[in-house]
């Protein structure tokens, strides 16, 4: 589920984590939105100016959970 990305000046930040959407859930009445701990986070980062996605670069980090990644505007990479 991608709830948030962020935008720098150089880069595009995609995050793949934990939180998954299963519709199964809902429909059981429960929330949607579910921690799955077989899946291993991630975080994508992609050249603001790349034609597509082939340059993609994922980088693994395990066990995280960042809800925002409001603060990202503020950061500096690369």
């Amino acid at each position: 589920m991608m709830h948030d990305f962020a935008i720098t000046d150089r880069f595009v930040i995609i995050p793949d984590q934990q939180v998954v959407f299963k519709m199964s859930e809902m429909i059981r009445g429960g929330s949607p939105v579910v921690y799955d701990g077989e899946k291993e986070s991630r975080f994508g980062v992609l050249h603001k100016n790349a034609k597509d996605s082939s340059s993609i670069k994922w980088i693994q980090v395990p066990n995280c959970l960042l809800p925002s990644l409001e603060c990202m505007g503020r950061a500096r990479i690369g």
